[in-house]
This record gives C-alpha cells, sequence and structure tokens, in this order.
C-alpha cells in the first residue's frame, strides 16, 4: 500500500497551521472587493463557500496530524519534527543521538513511519479518502510530487552526518 499521503500531510503539517488564517483572510478580501469584481453575486457566493469548505477541510487534516502527534511520545515527536517539519537543526540538540548509526535512525524513523500510518487509519484518514479531499489543492500536488519524486529528505541526510 502506498503511503506517499501520509508524508504529504506530514510534509504540508507546519503550513496547515497558518493556512486558516490565510483562508480567512482571502475570503475576507474576496467578500470586501467584491464590488469590483465581474462576477455576479452568485458566482461569487459560490466561490466564497468552496474556498470556505476547502479551509474545513484543511483544519481537518491539521486535527489528524495533530492526533497523530499526541499519541507519540516525546522523542517521536522530536523524530516527526526532524524529518517532516524541518526541524533538523532546532532538534540537534534535543535528541540523544550521540551514538546512533545512520541505519539506526533510519531503522527507527520506518518504524516511527508504520506507527503514524497505522494511527492515521485509525483516524479514518485512508490513501482513497486524501487523493478525495486534498488532491485537487495546490500546496498537496506541489509536495506529492516531492515525495514521488524522493527529493525531500536530502537535508536529513547532511544533518546526520554533523552538516
Amino acid at each position: 500500500m502506498n503511503n506517499n499521503y501520509v508524508k504529504v500531510a506530514l510534509y504540508a503539517y507546519p503550513t496547515l497551521k497558518t493556512i486558516g488564517e490565510d483562508y480567512q483572510e482571502h475570503v475576507r478580501n474576496m467578500a470586501i472587493l467584491s464590488y469590483r469584481g465581474n462576477k455576479s453575486a452568485e458566482e461569487l457566493v459560490e466561490k466564497i463557500v468552496e474556498t470556505i469548505l476547502e479551509k474545513e477541510k484543511l483544519e481537518r487534516l491539521k486535527a489528524v496530524v495533530e492526533t497523530v502527534l499526541e499519541k507519540l511520545n516525546e522523542e517521536e515527536r522530536a523524530l516527526i519534527a526532524i524529518r517532516y517539519f524541518g526541524g533538523a537543526r532546532k532538534m540537534k540538540n534535543a535528541l540523544p543521538l550521540d551514538g546512533w548509526s545512520e541505519s539506526k535512525y533510519f531503522r527507527r524513523q520506518a518504524r516511527l513511519f508504520n506507527k503514524v500510518c497505522a494511527i492515521v487509519r485509525g483516524a479514518g484518514l485512508t490513501a482513497e479518502a486524501f487523493e478525495r479531499e486534498y488532491a485537487g489543492i495546490d500546496i498537496f500536488e506541489r509536495v506529492y510530487k516531492f515525495v514521488a519524486d524522493g527529493k525531500i529528505g536530502a537535508s536529513e541526510k547532511k544533518w546526520l552526518k554533523g552538516g
């Protein structure tokens, strides 16, 4: 089973923290500037409703990731932050990684990822549901492409080597 959708959700999580505010601002601006547009009131309302529904989807995904994080211990959350949230530099001294080989680190990450996948599925988010709900949202399309191409994670290896 392809669990890339879980990786995409994790990589996108840091942006989900602020995206709700951005969407709210966008909706407000659409309403305020509606008199300048060439759309009918009905078209504008439809666009605003679509935007609000998309915002709610993103908030649900954020809640799923937060549920996952709540079920992890402190070390596991730190490992997730290192790999998915760009926290490698911040976490450099947070984990006792001295004595960990690169292979031990990646084995630990692999086991943790399997655990995270199980929690995500337990929260009701399957690959099919993710595809249906989030595939058309720009940020997820871009992150999914990077994950599928294997372009995310290079900085992690550099960090492990002390870079």
